[in-house]
């Protein structure tokens, strides 16, 4: 193999050289065309018939002036006749004369001194004659004074004739010089033709060695990247080996904490003495601890993954820190330890912050911070850091008296699975994921963390965060949400109308148990499933409002029940199907929408998800019930299923929204000054109209950006709609279809899916928390 400078170089001097034989060749043809001009000049003006033209009009000229010079009478016709036709001879010869002119040979012949002094002798016989015959000569012309001119004239003949010979062998002299300079060159063009074709030739040479140089590397290449392939392929297996067993994992772990923390959650609310509240109080923290513990490890796998979101909305700070203080007082309390929290008085009131992350945060931190202190203080700081102009940057300081880190643990610290040395991780314990969780969600939020500490002295974590702070209006749309949570649509005091059946099918008795109880609190029927199976039975036979499958189960499980479920006959293959899962992974929810499911609930389940999934499909009755003297209908049921009986109705609890939850959707302040003007009644009624879509104003711009849809009325449909959701006060979906409005003839098919998918996204929400505000069944 050449090497590749050795290659540069060769194919530098090929070029030079194939240049300068390019150049030769190019200065050949260049004197070839000169000679082929001077030879179409040659032929072209046919000098030597030029010279054989004057020397037959001399010859001419002579005879019509002897013919003139014998008449003896001027006066005689036939002496005129004469005159007339020597006067026309001498026309012609003199306009012969400048044909043969110097300046008009020189291309053709060289210049001859003989030539020059011939062409003067020419002039002055010309201007004798002139003088006699020609323009200037009297009227009254004699034949003595033709006479005179004819020995001049004879003699200039004469050197005529003998110049025309001269010529003649000059012209010739000149083609055989152009012959031999045509040969000289066509062989000199031959040697550089013959020579480049050897030049092309090593340089195909060179070039075909180092095209198979190339592909002898490409295929090294080429074998290389099938390896990196490979070894990808292996890591990527491996990954989803990871994903999987992390997957399984969360199911085999969550649905016996959901079991556990939701039959201790209904617990609590019964009567128990002293001693069971205690021992219920224990139970609950360890199955809290070890959910925790869980929940690290499902966030850290959700970070490696890319999956872990932050979702921003209005926070109250102080609200928050307020939170997290309660929480972790007690635990600081029982280790006896003096645990304060300071605000600066700078503070903001409300910032733009996803306070779920926040308390994280300071739960990883603070939990730390008591873990490791024994005796002495925790101390949790929040101040507000000068900056000029830009969003508040907020600074956290967690400080405690506990065991504190040496410079070598601090130079691990964030690292995942760390817990500084064996002996903490023995005596202490826990994931070491906390910390980079911490690290990770602070950086996500544009901050970060730093640490300072001393062994035996304590330790003080830093959490710096840039919070948008919220002005006056976010101020006004937490009051205006205060203000319309409106009363539930059923009295509190009227009985509570049927409620729903519910097939709740799970492989786990608790799993059943649980839901069973929670639905009827809820007012709503349950039958009870072990697996598909006897899920498909009981739909086939059963009509159900509602399927609440579990994936994982034995003999069938929900993804087949649920395809099997969608292949019975109207009505009972329309059933709404919701799945039940600890495994809340975006794969299973691929799957789940694939099986023909409806809905998604992510085990532990917790009361107001399952209202929220309720009212997304049934609306008013999401909260039914049956009065005590209802009787129990009678359903069928596979072998092995359950039915539970009626429920004892409960008051509809008054639903509460999350702090700027509806602000991020809706124009409050609009919407206030619209229920002041009509009525919260009317003002219900016509959203209620529009999120049912009863002009079809959503149908037709959806159909507009769908394939096919004709592009030139996206604008208009865009526009329709933006105006009844900005007239309702529902301010996402107006921004959004504003946007259609303004970009509708630049939508490509791709653009427009994605817009059209942004509206049902966003209308399914105006839906859900509208109706969870109780204004779509006012």
């Amino acid at each position: 193999m050449i090497p590749t400078t050795r290659v540069g170089r060769l194919m530098a001097l090929m070029v030079l050289v194939l240049t300068a034989i390019f150049g030769g060749i190019g200065w050949l043809q260049t004197q070839s065309l000169a000679l082929l001009n001077a030879k179409v000049v040659y032929q072209g003006d046919n000098i030597v018939w030029s010279f054989f033209q004057l020397e037959t009009e001399s010859l001419r000229l002579g005879q019509a002036l002897r013919a003139a010079a014998v008449q003896p009478d001027p006066t005689a016709p036939v002496f005129l006749d004469a005159m007339e036709a020597l006067n026309e001879r001498y026309e012609i010869f003199v306009s012969r004369i400048s044909l043969v002119e110097p300046e008009r040979t020189r291309d053709v012949i060289p210049e001859l001194d003989q030539h020059r002094w011939v062409i003067a002798r020419l002039h002055a016989l010309v201007a004798r004659m002139d003088r006699v015959i020609g323009s200037d000569a009297p009227r009254q012309v004699d034949s003595a004074s033709i006479r005179a001119l004819l020995p001049e004239f004879d003699a200039a003949v004469q050197s005529i004739r003998d110049f025309s010979l001269l010529a003649n062998q000059a012209l010739a002299e000149g083609v055989t010089r152009r012959n031999e300079a045509v040969r000289d060159q066509s062989r000199i063009g031959i040697g550089l033709t013959i020579f480049q074709c050897l030049l092309i030739g090593v340089f195909a040479y060179v070039v075909v060695r180092q095209v198979r140089s190339l592909e002898q590397r490409r295929s090294e290449l080429e074998q290389l990247a099938r390896h990196l392939q490979d070894a990808r392929a292996e890591a990527e297996r491996a990954s989803r080996a990871k994903s999987a067993f992390l997957a399984n994992m969360s199911h085999e772990l969550r649905t016996p904490f959901n079991g556990l923390l939701g039959m201790l959650s209904l617990l609590a609310g019964s009567a128990l003495t002293v001693q069971q509240r205690d021992h219920l109080g224990i139970a609950r923290q360890s199955g809290e601890h070890l959910m925790s513990l869980l929940n690290d490890v499902l966030d850290y796998s959700k970070m490696e993954s890319g999956l872990l979101d932050l979702v921003a909305h209005p926070t109250v700070l102080r609200q928050t820190v307020q939170e997290v203080q309660a929480l972790m007082a007690p635990l600081a309390r029982d280790k006896g330890l003096q645990f304060d929290a300071d605000f600066a008085a700078d503070l903001p009131l409300r910032v733009l912050a996803d306070a779920k992350r926040i308390k994280q945060i300071l739960f990883n931190l603070l939990g730390n911070a008591i873990k490791f202190t024994d005796a002495g203080q925790v101390r949790l700081q929040i101040d507000r850091l000068p900056m000029d102009g830009g969003p508040a940057v907020i600074r956290f300081r967690i400080s405690d008296t506990g065991i504190g880190m040496g410079e070598d643990t601090l130079a691990h610290l964030f690292q995942r699975f760390s817990q500084g040395d064996d002996s903490i991780s023995r005596r202490f314990g826990g994931t070491g994921l906390g910390l980079e969780i911490s690290r990770t969600l602070a950086e996500m939020m544009g901050g970060g963390i730093s640490v300072t500490s001393q062994i035996g002295r304590g330790s003080e974590f830093t959490v710096v965060l840039p919070l948008p702070e919220l002005q006056d209006r976010a101020d006004v749309d937490m009051q205006a949400i205060e203000t319309l949570t409106v009363a539930p649509v059923v009295p509190s005091d009227a009985p509570l109308g049927n409620g729903l059946w519910v097939l709740v099918t799970d492989d786990h008795p608790v799993n059943r148990q649980f839901m069973q109880v929670l639905l009827e609190r809820l007012g709503h029927r349950v039958l009870l499933a072990t697996n598909g199976e006897e899920a498909v039975v009981v739909v086939r036979e059963q009509v159900c409002d509602l399927v609440l499958m579990d994936l994982h189960m034995p003999v069938m499980d929900g993804l087949a029940a649920a395809r099997a479920m969608r292949g019975l006959p109207v009505p009972q293959s329309r059933v709404p199907i919701v799945a039940l899962t600890a495994d809340a992974s975006p794969e299973s929810r691929e799957r789940v929408r694939a099986a023909g499911m409806d809905d998604f609930l992510a085990k532990p389940v917790q009361l107001h998800d399952v209202e929220e999934v309720l009212r997304r499909h049934f609306g008013a009755r999401a909260v039914g019930g049956m009065t005590p003297a209802d009787p129990a209908a009678v359903s069928v049921v596979a072998p092995g299923a359950a039915v539970a009986g009626p429920a004892k109705p409960e008051r509809r609890r008054r639903v509460r929204i999350k702090p700027g939850e509806a602000a991020q959707r809706l124009d409050m302040v609009l919407i206030a000054d619209t229920c002041v003007a009509l009525s919260v009644q009317s003002y219900g009624a016509l959203l209620a109209g529009f999120l049912s879509d009863d002009s079809a104003s959503l149908a037709d711009l959806l159909a507009l950006l769908e394939p096919g849809g004709v592009a030139a009325n996206r604008s208009a449909a865009a526009h329709r709609f933006k105006g009844a959701a900005a007239s309702l006060g529902l301010r996402e979906l107006a921004d959004t279809a504003c946007a259609i409005e303004m970009d509708a003839g630049a939508l490509t098919q791709e653009t427009a899916a994605l817009a059209a998918q942004c509206l049902r996204t966003q209308f399914a929400a105006a839906r859900e928390i509208t109706s969870r505000l109780g204004w779509l069944g006012v």
